[in-house]
């Protein structure tokens, strides 16, 4: 809450969160929207979202004044109702936590998942004015890290987007925790089959009360490629809203199987693999630019095939040095996959060639071990780009003997990782490792020349 001084000032001007201020301290005028304070922000701080989107916190010190400029005139929306509704895209909000939903903890310098649905839309009013937007329902999935998730909070998510489809959206948002979002994206490809609508995955890099905060464009971008006219021509199935670029100017959709986290803090850190955007999206105007090709929806009836929990599935990563015993350990454990991360065009160390390699010939016999245990193992490559190709080293025709699959794919290791998961979890062994290389959801490319979106020309630029 805010201190008696702060508090007293706030209710002398009759401001309340909502209203257009003006907050003068000796250090100049901001105007902005007065913003909701959280029991974790400073008592001598008010939070103001500019008119660029961005939300900054302003100290209050004695002798400061506040004004109000403008009353709210909005109602707060109420949770799991529409907060507007008139003519456009009915669009379901789906909030599971993550940056995008989050705040400073001023105690500890840290942050921690906390906005409802609701308080996101106070916090970013602009989604009212999202062209073609005629309806917004929101719903409380989960509230957590997407650090802390388990493939149980993915059957959730599915299940949430599953029931928002079958009532009628046309389109769903589903807030994110970044750092395990190309999981979640490539999981719900498949279990969502036969998607006639397309869902997006939104996330934030900076938490919503930070000034440099990526989370209100994320959305609103989001919000305004499902509502564009020309994306149920172009687009349907699971993918990711992000920025394109560390500036505002540009955010992009990407595939949900092509695509991975490629920094730890950029605002841009995601970037598809073997692969193009599906559409840069200008902000906070102009013109969508597609990358994507017109294509009729899936036929069949639109289903959830969800991931059973007790499926053991590993995701190895091959280095100088790995021993028996870790590949031991999966056949010990009844692992039901493993998914390796190889060398180069898909290696590992199997080949002896003098006295120092002879662990390696041991390595290949628990190989061998694992895949007769009825293990199904697969291998991608850890360079990303690219694809497998065994054909070429003794190594990888050595592995494809041992009954490792894979050869020829360009899956990036996490796609891979949750395809198996999900392919074990209603089919065989044996059907897993025949539908493994098969392209169900868009993960394997006919070339790994497609695309890199660091070298697309972007608005403003030559050709743009």
């Amino acid at each position: 809450m805010y201190s008696p001084r702060v508090g007293d000032m706030l209710r002398t001007a009759g401001a309340e969160s909502g209203d257009t201020v003006e907050v003068e301290t000796p250090s100049g005028k901001v105007r902005g929207v007065l913003m909701p304070h959280h029991e974790f922000s400073s008592p001598e701080v008010v939070v103001v979202k500019l008119d660029s989107g961005y939300n900054v916190g302003i100290e209050l010190p004695p002798g400061s004044r506040i004004s109000v400029l403008a009353k709210r005139t909005e109602a707060a929306p109420r949770a799991g109702k529409p907060p507007f509704e008139r003519p456009g895209k009915r669009i379901a909000l789906l909030h599971t936590g993550g940056t995008i939903a989050s705040r400073v903890d001023y105690r500890t310098g840290g942050v921690v998942a906390s906005f409802t649905p609701e308080e996101m839309l106070e916090l970013i009013p602009e989604v009212e004015q999202v062209p073609g937007l005629g309806r917004l329902e929101t719903k409380l999935v989960a509230n957590i890290f997407s650090d802390n998730m388990r493939i149980g909070h993915l059957n959730l998510i599915g299940h949430a987007v599953y029931d928002a489809v079958t009532r009628g959206a046309e389109g769903v948002v589903v807030t994110h925790g970044t750092d395990t979002m190309h999981y979640s994206s490539a999981a719900l490809s498949f279990m969502l089959e036969n998607l006639k609508v397309p869902v997006l995955l939104v996330g934030s890099q900076r938490s919503s009360d930070r000034p440099s905060s990526d989370a209100a464009t994320n959305l609103l971008g989001a919000l305004r490629f499902l509502c564009d006219p020309e994306t149920p021509k172009r687009f349907h199935g699971v993918g990711i809203c992000m920025h394109h670029d560390e500036s505002d100017r540009l955010l992009q959709v990407l595939p949900g199987t092509r695509t991975r986290k490629m920094h730890s803090s950029r605002r841009d850190a995601f970037k598809p693999v073997n692969d193009s955007p599906v559409a840069l999206i200008p902000w906070p105007e102009g013109p969508i630019r597609w990358f994507a090709r017109p294509h009729p929806p899936d036929d069949g009836e639109f289903r959830l095939a969800p991931i059973k929990e007790n499926v053991l599935v590993g995701l190895m990563k091959w280095r100088v040095g790995t021993t028996p015993d870790e590949v031991r350990f999966y056949t010990e454990k009844g692992y039901d996959g493993l998914v390796i991360e190889g060398t180069g065009l898909g290696h590992v160390s199997i080949g002896v060639t003098d006295e120092l390699s002879q662990e390696n010939g041991r390595i290949r016999d628990e190989l061998r071990k694992l895949v007769e245990s009825g293990c199904v193992v697969a291998i991608t490559t850890q360079t990303l780009h690219g694809r497998v190709d065994v054909s070429v080293y003794s190594n990888g025709r050595d592995l494809m003997r041992l009954g490792v699959v894979g050869d020829g794919l360009d899956m990036t290791p996490e796609t891979a990782y949750m395809k198996l998961v999900w392919l074990l979890s209603d089919n065989t062994a044996e059907d897993a490792k025949r539908l493994f290389p098969q392209n169900l959801r868009g993960e394997v490319s006919a070339r790994s020349d497609a695309g890199d979106a660091r070298k697309l020309e972007t608005p403003g630029e030559k050709g743009g």
